[in-house]
C-alpha cells in the first residue's frame, strides 16, 4: 500500500480525507479557501487516485487509517468527508499521530441503518451498490456521483464538478471499492463514540439521502461533547454547493 499525499498551505495543519470512489482532486475548492490559513494535506485513500494497493491487501478499516496516519502530520486537525470521516473517526480511537480535533463532514458512525439506528442507508441500497459494482464499475461510479448531489438546487453544476475532479486521475480500483463498500455496511462504531477524546464538529446537509441529516440529533445523546451542524439545501458534498456556510471567510 503506498499512499500518494500532497502538502500545501501554511499554518496549523490540517489533513483532508475523500469519500468512497472519489480522490483529492475533489478538495480543490477548498483547499484554495484554507491554504492561507492551514497547512494542508490532502491524501488518496488506498487504491484511489495516485494512491495504490495490492489485491492481497486485508480488508481491514485500522490497516487503512494507520497508513494514512505514516503520511500525515501529527497534532493536525483531521477532516473527513463521508468515508474519509470514518477513517478519521477510526485513526482518532487508535490514538494515533496526536490527532488534535476531528471534523466529520456528511460522515457518520454506521453508514448503514441498524437495529436502533435509522438515520443511514438501508441495508439493501449498500447491497445494491456491490451488486451493481461487480456488474458494471463505471455505471455504479457515474450513478454514485449523482446520489451525492441529489436534492440540491444547482445540481447539474455540482455534478460538472465532481465529475471533473473525478476524472483528473486514476479511477479506484475493484478492490479499492468492494473494500470501501464493505467498511460502508459493515462498520459500526456508534458504542466508540464515547472513547474519543479529541473535540470533533459533525456536519450534514438536509437534503443528504446518504448520511440523513437526522443522525446529528442521535449522535448528540452519545456524544455530549461534539458540536453538530445542519445545512439547509445541501446534500453529501456541502464543501461543493455551500463552501462559504462551510468555511467561513
Amino acid at each position: 500500500m503506498n499512499l500518494w499525499h500532497e502538502t500545501r498551505g501554511k499554518g496549523n495543519d490540517l489533513v483532508l480525507l475523500h469519500g468512497w470512489g472519489m480522490n483529492s482532486a475533489v478538495w480543490e475548492p477548498v483547499i484554495d479557501r484554507l491554504d492561507e490559513h492551514f497547512t494542508v494535506t490532502c491524501v488518496d485513500l488506498p487504491g484511489h487516485g495516485f494512491s495504490s494497493m495490492s489485491d492481497t491487501d486485508t480488508a481491514d478499516l485500522s490497516r487503512w487509517s494507520d497508513a494514512i496516519a505514516a503520511v500525515v502530520p501529527d497534532n493536525a486537525i483531521w477532516l473527513g468527508w463521508s468515508l474519509g470521516g470514518l477513517l478519521a473517526l477510526q485513526a482518532a480511537l487508535n490514538r494515533i499521530n496526536n490527532i488534535r480535533a476531528l471534523f466529520m463532514m456528511t460522515a457518520t458512525p454506521s453508514f448503514m441503518q441498524r437495529d436502533g439506528w435509522q438515520c443511514a442507508m438501508p441495508e439493501q441500497t449498500l447491497v445494491q451498490f456491490s451488486d451493481n459494482l461487480k456488474a458494471d464499475v463505471k455505471t455504479t461510479l457515474t450513478r454514485f456521483l449523482s446520489l451525492q448531489i441529489q436534492g440540491c438546487d444547482n445540481a447539474r453544476d455540482l455534478l460538472k464538478q465532481l465529475r471533473s475532479g473525478f476524472a483528473e486521475r486514476p479511477p479506484a480500483t475493484f478492490h479499492a471499492l468492494q473494500t470501501g463498500l464493505g467498511f460502508l455496511r459493515d462498520i459500526d462504531l456508534r458504542q466508540s463514540l464515547k472513547a474519543v477524546d479529541v473535540p470533533v464538529h459533525w456536519l450534514y446537509g438536509n437534503r443528504d439521502t446518504l448520511t440523513p441529516a437526522c443522525a446529528a440529533d442521535e449522535i448528540s445523546l452519545m456524544m455530549p461533547t461534539a458540536t453538530s451542524q445542519v445545512i439547509k439545501g445541501a446534500a453529501h458534498v456541502p464543501f461543493l454547493s455551500h463552501l462559504e456556510q462551510v468555511i467561513p471567510a
